[in-house]
């Protein structure tokens, strides 16, 4: 029986879900489908959540007890949610503290109201398909007028004007809430992660590659090269794994890039060797039954996850491929592998790991970890080989795995952490159910929420960063296909940029040089790299788009066009009706001040400057966007 009046909440709490569980499973029995109350089980996960709020608030002596309890209690709501009976394919919000705490995009893709929205849908109704079938509704066109500063790039679209953070005495702040940038692109293959160094000297992709995509491939930026000369290409190799690389982590004072697949860990160094190659291989590591996440810990040692406990290996005492051709004892199968039977495969069975550290929890299986400093912890979350997988944990690996703190809220696995050297006891997640989490370190209850995909995707990867010591946060949208920029301390969304109608999987913010990096996958080519799905394009009329009227309007208003185009706007237009677009493409043509589709899988630059050069973003210079059509 529950004594403390925290147990008789939870119970009260637990016993309503069961009642929930119940009364949902018989009205989907009888088809009574208007019945169904689906917000009862969000409001049941909200309670829950306010006890924990509470509860911290007061200090409550049991606060671990209490956190555990309403994460056991919102893992049996969202894996009900989840499971067969289908409540929600993407959970509403149910951990923020009050409406001012949760962060929406009211603009979205669908017009600036409620009351734009119906009319859109009126107008979609009218001008229905033959097949009786509703076109999507059309958003607002992108308008020059909304542009803060005449070197804003067109590739962006900014919000309803509010005052942002950044003012004249925040210069760089004020570049990227402005979005004064210079944006690169290069085509990649099929991206899995990105990783860049501890000391931002260094970034690496790792992907599929080859015939359909069975080839582990890996592709290296120096940074100070790639910010002396954007358009390199950058390094490109393919591990003698026998299988893509899932995990990839790189090490800053020993100039190592580790990748994994399901079963080994292989490292390559970045330096040119004697010879002038870079890509030399270093090391091998035998981590069977552990394909979780890699890590480099500051002691000097290399961390790689799996359900129930870490493997561990202490560097500088491994065998090198330098000495050795085989590392380890025994055999390694490179037989079994859907790689071409010519593909390199490495035969090494890999070094033994020094220790072994045993999770409290054995069936505890990390899916991401990002190593804090300075505390040394690890934020980790569940990876989806559980049937569960929504927890979000701080754990201290060198007290034997024990968990410091538990995160609650999450509706989803957790795909990214991010932290900030500016504010150390922030953390931010990147969750699967698409939204971005902020959190105070010492505190188990988010502090803001981002709704990032409004509950249509995924969010793989969200930035915290702290321009001139304004917190800024940068999401990369999955079904939204663009980048956001959120200003926290007014709690709004500033503007988006274009990603030319790719899905944004992985990003990192370069502060040597006020650099974000974007890796993306594009939905609408197969694996062969063929683009499916596209429609003819449609050509945006620029000049319908400012807010004088359009006779009034200038050659500078006519955004459409680089500086030195031709004011015939049938110029080329027969090509023009070669032009494609993706049927399913979030954004329509007109919705930013330049029509681009990048039709590939892209590594994007988007390099904020003071003064950027305007040539590179406007005119045929923007050819940097390699093989995407730039109109």
């Amino acid at each position: 029986m529950s004594n403390e009046p925290w147990e008789q909440e939870i119970d009260s709490l637990k016993t309503q879900l069961s009642q929930f569980k119940e009364l949902f499973l018989n009205q989907i029995a009888a088809k009574d489908y208007d019945s169904i109350k689906s917000d009862g089980l969000v409001d049941i996960l909200k309670e829950a959540s306010t006890l924990a709020r509470r509860a911290e608030a007061q200090n409550d002596p049991d606060i671990d007890a209490i956190v555990q309890s309403v994460y056991e209690l919102h893992k049996d709501g969202v894996d009900f949610a989840h499971g067969p009976a289908d409540v929600f394919e993407y959970m509403p919000s149910f951990a923020h503290d009050d409406d001012a705490s949760i962060v929406r995009d009211r603009h979205r893709t669908i017009g600036q109201g409620v009351m734009d929205s119906f009319f859109q849908f009126m107008a979609a109704y009218i001008k229905r398909k033959p097949d009786g079938s509703l076109p999507n509704p059309t958003p607002s066109p992108w308008k020059k007028a909304r542009q803060p500063h005449p070197k804003t790039t067109p590739l962006s679209r900014f919000r309803r004007p509010f005052p942002v953070s950044a003012n004249d005495e925040t210069p760089l702040a004020q570049t990227i809430y402005q979005a004064r940038c210079e944006i690169y692109g290069h085509n990649i293959h099929s991206p899995i992660k990105m990783e860049m160094s501890s000391g931002s000297s260094c970034l690496a992709i790792i992907g599929a590659g080859g015939w359909k995509n069975r080839d582990p491939k890996v592709t290296l930026y120096f940074l100070d090269e790639l910010a002396e000369n954007p358009l390199h290409d950058g390094e490109h190799f393919t591990p003698q794994l026998r299988e893509p690389a899932t995990e990839v982590v790189l090490d800053e004072g020993r100039k190592l890039l580790f990748v994994g697949d399901s079963d080994r860990v292989k490292s390559y160094c970045w330096e040119k060797d004697e010879e002038g190659k870079p890509f030399s291989p270093v090391h091998t590591l035998r981590s069977k039954k552990h394909d979780g996440p890699l890590a480099v810990h500051s002691n000097g040692r290399i961390l790689r996850a799996g359900k129930g406990s870490a493997l561990v290996w202490n560097i500088d005492d491994l065998e090198t491929h330098r000495e050795h051709n085989k590392i380890g004892e025994g055999q390694y199968d490179t037989s079994d592998t859907w790689r071409d039977e010519d593909a390199r495969i490495e035969p090494s069975p890999g070094s033994q790991p020094h220790l072994t550290v045993d999770f409290p929890d054995p069936n505890f299986a990390i899916g991401t970890w990002h190593l804090h400093q300075p505390s040394g912890h690890m934020f980790c979350s569940e990876s989806e080989i559980n049937t569960t997988k929504w927890g979000c944990v701080e754990m201290d690996l060198q007290a034997g795995g024990r968990i410091v703190r538990r995160f609650l809220g999450h509706a989803g696995t957790v795909n990214q952490f991010s932290t900030s050297e500016a504010d150390p006891n922030v953390v931010l997640t990147a969750c699967d159910d698409g939204f971005v989490r902020m959190y105070d370190i010492r505190r188990s209850l988010p502090i803001l929420t981002f709704d990032v995909e409004g509950q249509a995707s995924r969010c793989y990867s969200a930035l915290l960063t702290h321009p001139d010591g304004i917190p800024t946060v940068f999401t990369g949208g999955t079904r939204s296909e663009q980048v956001k920029v959120w200003d926290v301390r007014a709690r709004r969304v500033v503007y988006e940029l274009s990603s030319g109608n790719t899905a944004v999987q992985a990003m990192a913010w370069d502060t040597q040089h006020s650099t974000l990096y974007a890796a993306t996958e594009c939905m609408y080519i197969d694996r062969f790299g063929r683009t499916v799905g596209y429609r003819p394009a449609e050509k945006p009329n620029y000049r319908e788009y400012t807010d004088e009227p359009s006779e009034k309007a200038s050659d500078d208003e006519s955004i459409g066009k680089s500086d030195d185009a031709s004011d015939d706007d049938e110029e080329d237009g027969d090509d023009y009706n070669q032009r494609r677009w993706p049927r399913k493409a979030h954004h329509g043509e007109n919705f930013y001040g330049r029509v681009y589709d990048a039709a590939a899988n892209m590594f994007f630059q988007y390099r904020f400057k003071a003064d950027p050069d305007m040539d590179v973003m406007l005119s045929s210079g923007y050819a940097t966007l390699d093989d995407g059509e730039l109109w």
